[in-house]
Formats: C-alpha cells, structure tokens, sequence
C-alpha cells in the first residue's frame, strides 16, 4: 500500500513529497522527511500553525546567537533601560529600529548626529532635516562623513516576546510529536484523533505544558537542546508525546488514548548549540495520569528554567565577543604586515579585546552566570 500524506490522507500526484522539518527550521530543527506530509498541507500548516509556534516560542534563536540551517535568524525588538528599542540581531549586535536623529541649534550652525541601520535610512533621515533647516544642510557632505561603529554591548536588554499557548502554537506542538512518530513507523490511524486536532478539527485539548519532572537529568548545564520523545506501554494504554523546546518550552502531548500498537520507547535530542544528535540521552518521560483538562502552568518551573537559559544566553554572548574580537584583531594584523609578529597581534589585540573586558569586568559575569 503506498504510503499518503498523513493529514489530506492522499497520495501526492507524481510522488509530489514536500520537505518537511520535524521541528521547524525556524526553531533550528534539522531533523527532516520526505515522506510525510504533500505540498499543500506543508505550505498550509506552515503559514497557519508552524508560523504561530515560531513567533511565540522562537525569541531564544536571537537571544542565544543560534542559526538555522536556512535564512538568517530574524533581529528582535529590545528594550533598553532607558526605555528605548533597538533590534539585536543572533550575534548580540544592536541595530536602530528607526533611525535615530539628535540635532543641536547653536545660531546658525546645526549639530547632527545619526544612527541608522543602513545608509538609506539615514540618507533619508537627512532629507526630513534638510526640509527643516533650509539652506543649512548638506545631504552629501554628511553621508560622505558617515562611519560605521560596532561597540561591545553589555548592559541588560529586555526581550518582547508574545505569550505562548495559542491553539496553533499548540496544534504545532502536537504535529511534532506526530511527525516524530509516523518517521519512526508509526501508522496514522493509530493517532487519528491528534491528527484531527492538528487540523483543527477535534475540539478537545490534546497538549498541555508539562513540569512534572526534569526529563533528562544528565543534561549538560550549557546545553540548549530540542527533545522529542514517545512512550507507549502495552495495547490499551496512552500513547504520549513529550515535545521540548530550547530546554524552556516543555509539552506532553497525546497522541492516543488507547494505543493498540506495541510499546513505543523513542527518543530524539538535538544539541542546537552544537548542531548535533546526541545519541547517548536518555530522558526519562512519565506522563502517566496526566490530566489534559488542567490547563495550570507551574509558573516557578517555568521562571526557574528561564532563569537557567538567561544565564546561557549571557555566557553565549560572552564567547561571541571575544571570539569576534579575536577574529578581528588577527585580521587587521596580517592585513597590515603578512609577516605579523606577536607584538603586532598584541597591538592589535589590545584594541578590540579591551572593550570587551571592560564591558565584563563592569557586568560582572562568571562561567556560571552569576555575578
């Protein structure tokens, strides 16, 4: 019997098999199939509820300075302490959401100073103070005299996110978990009534957060990892779905009230940070009577974890810059004498690590991520 698309149950016309990323690209999944899902249903849960997920639950890519295997990791919007937003983008780098002007009128000498993310903006900029201050403003002068700057940026930033727990963000979750187990072998008409909720169909709430345990508790303190994991006992008994997102975002996920396939014991874990499988995990998933009618959060494991992956994510950052400054340093100094000496990467070195260990000595952060 030839196998068909899992959510139209059709046979792609032609063998017309979409590639689809068991856990979104977008998230840094790399784990992939073509024997999943047609076109059309992976363009359509794409945009509907994939995109959803990835919105919600997607800020750590910025935050934690990860890539994806396709497309640069999109800038976030950040808050400073002063109240203003700016856009970092993966490698820590802040970008002005708009640009800046600051002006200053000392009888008839204007004083300008801009930051743009590009010369466009700023050019544009430029425009609106030439109308302004007729007569007093060269555009191509000033655009001329533009540089760029690139400055260590240690003080704290707030991340916006939105809340996570939509029905599509959760459909996605239950899709992951779906993809997992028809990948490994698994029938869809075993799991039919996740795949009605995945489409929308089924009403009730097959996906919840799941706190109850640390699902694997030999995990590196450092590691940033994505987890999929199935269980299933003897026939008759659930058939459950453990989904975990960047270590933080933690879901069970039903995937069969009764499952009546043989027991089911598989794991996947991606080390994201290090782009790689790690085939030596062992989580531990016990969903046993989970209640999928409480819709509670335990919110101190939630914020207990969160604080966890803030402290990566600063340690991250720190690596980036000093490995940024490094590069640099090395660069310049074969740049300007191919036969650089230790004293001239030295030189060089002073100049781009300084500010860097400056910006650490005044944020005070260990290898722990304490202070």
């Amino acid at each position: 019997m030839d196998r068909v698309c899992y959510l139209c149950q059709e046979l792609p016309p032609d063998g017309d098999w979409s590639l689809e990323h068991i856990i979104p690209n977008a998230l840094g999944g790399r784990w992939k199939s073509r024997s999943l899902l047609c076109r059309v249903c992976n363009s359509t849960t794409g945009s509907e509820i994939d995109a959803a997920l990835c919105r919600e639950v997607g800020w750590p890519m910025n935050m934690m300075g990860l890539t994806r295997e396709r497309k640069p990791v999109p800038k976030q919007v950040v808050t400073l302490p002063d109240g203003s937003e700016y856009l970092r983008d993966a490698q820590g780098r802040l970008w002005p959401r708009h640009a800046i002007g600051y002006e200053q009128l000392d009888g008839n000498q204007v004083t300008l100073s801009i930051q743009a993310r590009n010369r466009r903006e700023a050019r544009a900029k430029l425009r609106e103070y030439e109308k302004k201050y007729p007569g007093k403003i060269d555009v191509e002068q000033f655009m001329s005299s533009l540089t760029e700057t690139v400055q260590p940026h240690r003080s704290p930033v707030n991340f916006t996110s939105s809340g996570v727990g939509s029905s599509a963000a959760l459909r996605a979750v239950a899709k992951i978990a779906a993809n997992a187990f028809i990948e490994w072998g698994g029938l869809p008409d075993q799991i039919m009534e996740c795949i009605s909720f995945i489409r929308g169909e089924s009403s009730r709430q097959l996906v919840r957060w799941y706190y109850v345990d640390e699902v694997w508790p030999d995990r590196g303190d450092m590691d940033v990892t994505h987890v999929v994991a199935l269980r299933a006992g003897a026939p008759g008994e659930g058939l459950w779905g453990y989904v975990e997102l960047f270590r933080i975002y933690r879901f069970a996920v039903q995937l069969s009230a009764a499952h009546k396939g043989p027991i089911v014991h598989r794991d996947y874990v991606y080390d994201i940070g290090q782009k790689r499988v790690v085939t030596d995990a062992q989580p531990v998933f016990s969903p046993g009577a989970l209640d999928l009618e409480d819709g509670g959060v335990d919110l101190e494991a939630i914020r207990a974890v969160g604080s966890h992956m803030m402290r990566i994510a600063e340690w991250r950052s720190l690596e980036a810059s000093f490995g940024e400054a490094i590069g640099k340093a090395f660069t310049e100094a074969v740049a300007a004498n191919p036969n650089a000496t230790t004293e001239d990467l030295l030189r060089h070195l002073h100049t781009y690590l300084d500010p860097v260990l400056l910006a650490v000595i005044q944020a005070g952060v260990r290898r722990d991520g304490s202070r």
